[in-house]
């Protein structure tokens, strides 16, 4: 997908959990971070939501 949409991005390893009721529950995710303008967000969330319905954007 990104050669496609011709960005660079930066991918942090992160950890998803500390909610509440499942304070003990985590897991290791990614976060990713690119730079877009606002021509390109409808874009970009349409090609997330196509790979991660569920994606935090």
């Amino acid at each position: 997908m990104v050669n496609e949409l011709k960005k660079g991005i930066t991918v942090y390893k992160g950890e998803r959990g500390f909610l509440p009721g499942s304070f003990d529950v985590k897991t290791d995710c990614e976060i990713i971070v690119t730079i877009v303008t606002r021509l390109e967000i409808m874009q970009i969330q349409d090609a997330i939501i196509k790979i991660d319905p569920k994606a935090f954007i």
